[in-house]
């Protein structure tokens, strides 16, 4: 009975020794939510990592953004706003039920190593790799398969963002093109002058956040990632806000014209009109309005990110059969006056509801014979529809029907 209890006692000892010989860490920092910057000023801040455990504390820093999951279901319509992942205003990610992404915005479909236009990619993740590694799409991950269970970056030149992508899926074999990723902003404005390092017990460590306002919109979140091997707490994250001054929006249009197709009289139609922000300030829309009254808009004032875009439901009610083109008009708080006021071209038609039909009359006139006669009637359109029609005289007797059956 002796010998047990000692060998339990050694045994919990020695759990003992090892549950206390932990990296555990410790992080202050100053405040990371009020910086506030003139266009192209840097400012800093610190972050102060301290291990007081009793093991060498392994730790790396890095900047996240915000994270958004998208998934295109095999053989969904690429051309729908709900199968395009809008990463910004110009830049709509999506794919056919086979071959390769392209963007939706300024594409119908892919076209090789032009697609997705106005993007740039390479393996790995953002903070890693150089710019010279990045190229087209088609060049920098085929086969596509590739991408599965790989980081892959996203760069983007017209806002000079990048992303890293966490692919789950890829369809192959022109099996419907589905394909899903996670999607990352990485945030370039935010860098450490110390990512990485191992800790000795009781030693600290001062990490110096630069903020960089260049070409950065008005505003700028993100979190500070902490990783370690401390077994309590594994990822610590600080969040941070850079605010820009003196920023301002532009008011794009990826396209200005739109066509209701035949829109029947008496009934209602109805479509998305998009206006973007390519600007680096909040696009304020004030007002919406057409020159007729059979076009109508759900909303007539909202704000649109930079970057971002923001869309009115169309609506087209003839009060009548006809075909025109009208206008309708975006007012915004763009500087430039070109464009604080954005006029769309909208072509609309309007049709009757007639299906057409034959329509009998009998006319009686008794002559004598050899004469010639003249007989007038009226034909008139009651319905406020034009109407084409067709006049055929048949004589009237009797019916006489006639079988024959067989042998």
């Amino acid at each position: 009975m002796k010998k047990v209890l000692t060998f339990i006692a050694v045994t919990l000892l020695s759990a003992t020794l090892a549950f206390s010989q932990s990296a555990v860490i410790n992080v202050t920092h100053d405040n990371m939510t009020d910086v506030s910057l003139a266009p192209d000023a840097t400012d800093t801040r610190t972050i102060t990592i301290t291990n007081t455990g009793n093991r060498p504390l392994e730790w790396n820093i890095m900047g996240k953004g915000e994270e958004v999951f998208f998934q295109k279901l095999d053989y969904a319509d690429p051309m729908m706003p709900e199968n395009q992942d809008h990463v910004i205003y110009n830049v709509w990610i999506t794919r056919d039920f086979e071959e390769g992404l392209f963007n939706a915005a300024s594409e119908t479909s892919y076209s090789g190593s032009y697609s997705p236009e106005g993007t740039l990619w390479a393996y790995g993740t953002s903070d890693t790799i150089t710019f010279d590694r990045y190229e087209d799409w088609e060049s920098a991950v085929y086969p596509p398969p590739g991408m599965v269970q790989n980081m892959v970056s996203l760069f983007i030149p017209a806002s000079e963002t990048f992303y890293d992508l966490d692919f789950y899926n890829w369809q192959q074999w022109g099996y419907g093109g589905a394909f899903s990723y996670s999607r990352v902003e990485y945030p370039d404005w935010l860098t450490f002058d110390v990512s990485e390092g191992i800790l000795p017990v009781g030693e600290t460590q001062v990490i110096t956040v630069t903020f960089d306002a260049t070409g950065e919109p008005y505003m700028n979140m993100a979190h500070v990632v902490i990783e370690s091997n401390d077994v309590n707490n594994p990822v610590l994250e600080v969040e941070t806000q850079m605010m820009v001054s003196d920023r301002m929006p532009e008011a794009y249009a990826n396209e200005t014209t739109y066509t209701f197709g035949d829109v029947t009289y008496g009934e209602s139609a109805s479509m998305p009109v998009y206006i973007s922000n390519a600007g680096l300030a909040p696009l304020e829309i004030t007002n919406v309005f057409s020159n007729t009254a059979q076009l109508s808009v759900d909303q007539t004032a909202f704000t649109i990110e930079p970057f971002k875009r923001g869309m009115v439901m169309l609506t087209f009610t003839p009060d009548s059969v006809f075909s025109h083109t009208f206008e309708l008009s975006f007012v915004n708080n763009d500087t430039a006056p070109a464009n604080d006021t954005i006029v769309y071209t909208i072509e609309v038609t309007s049709v009757d509801t007639l299906t057409g039909g034959v329509v009998e009359t009998e006319l009686t006139h008794t002559m004598p014979s050899n004469t010639l006669d003249t007989l007038y009637f009226t034909v008139t359109n009651g319905d406020g529809f034009a109407q084409n029609f067709d006049i055929k005289l048949a004589p009237v007797g009797d019916v006489v029907f006639f079988q024959k059956n067989d042998y």
